[in-house]
């Protein structure tokens, strides 16, 4: 179990591995996430040799586009041994927007700090990587270019997520069971 807790907004966010499931043949584990006040969902985690995916909305990680029909897929969100300056591009997606216009997308990793120790809310980690994701969105056709948005998320080794932001969003408390 993970839980985490919003410097900015008063919410709680629970998350535990339930069970599992298979995707295109491939074996996710489920992962249920409760958010206090909120909502309830349901991510689809896996990993494969050096790589680990993350199964859901390709839009996932971006507010600029949201597609219409849902666009699905496995997003390489983290790699296993990565050094500072490795960067890798997910898969290229292509939807229609709500907006009325096919577009691609893609994200842009960058690992900016590999194999560190962190302290968040007082407790130290050893072993982190902390890794940015840029969405990168252009109409169909083109190349995508990076939108404004930059995420940061702080995996530990053995643990996963331990901090994440995003403009004012940031994890400030987390207890694992």
């Amino acid at each position: 179990n993970w839980n985490y807790n919003g410097y900015v907004f008063s919410e709680t966010t629970a998350r535990s591995i339930i069970d599992s499931l298979v995707v295109n043949g491939n074996l996710y584990k489920k992962m249920h996430e409760v958010v206090t006040p909120g909502a309830v969902q349901d991510l689809f985690f896996r990993k494969q040799g050096d790589n680990y995916y993350e199964y859901g909305n390709a839009e996932k990680y971006t507010t600029t586009v949201i597609y219409n029909p849902v666009v699905t897929a496995a997003i390489n969100f983290l790699k296993e041994y990565i050094t500072t300056g490795l960067d890798w591009y997910s898969d290229l997606y292509t939807g229609h927007a709500t907006f009325g216009q096919d577009v691609n997308l893609r994200y842009h990793f960058t690992c900016l700090e590999a194999d560190v120790s962190a302290v968040v809310n007082n407790k130290a980690f050893v072993h982190v990587y902390k890794v940015s994701l840029v969405p990168q969105l252009a109409a169909a056709g083109l190349l995508p270019g990076n939108t404004h948005e930059n995420y940061i998320f702080w995996y530990a080794k053995g643990i996963g997520l331990i901090y994440s932001s995003f403009s004012s969003f940031q994890i400030n408390n987390w207890i694992v069971f």
